[in-house]
Parts: structure tokens; sequence; C-alpha cells
């Protein structure tokens, strides 16, 4: 009776349900799969906006030289 009252309770485990993305995880082959997307449309005006600013910059720069 003295060992009962000196261990705290002790509870069974209760069995982890596994969720839907743990069971695909688990069911998976490959090692690592890493997608990329990107944004081509976004980029090019990016690249594009800082072609023609440069231009211009270059341009007032060389009015202001000479």
């Amino acid at each position: 009776a003295a060992e009962k009252k000196l261990t705290p309770n002790r509870q069974l485990p209760a069995k982890k349900i596994k969720t839907v993305s743990e069971k695909k995880r688990e069911e998976r082959q490959e090692f690592l799969k890493v997608s990329v997307y990107i944004d081509t449309g976004k980029i090019l005006g990016i690249v594009s906006l800082g072609v023609v600013a440069s231009a211009l910059l270059i341009t007032a720069l060389a009015f202001f030289v000479s």
C-alpha cells in the first residue's frame, strides 16, 4: 500500500490516431521532392523595369557630364 502512494498515477498510453497527412507521409517512396514554381511574367517585368531605369539614369548622367 505504501508503494502505491509513492508512485504517481500512471495512465495507459492511448493509441495515437494518425492523421491523413501522416498516413500519406509514411506511404511515400521518394526521399525528397521539391517543387519550385517561377512566375516568369513578374520576373520579366522587374528585369525590364530595371533595364529601362538604368537606361534613363545613364542618359541623364551623360547630359550632366557634357
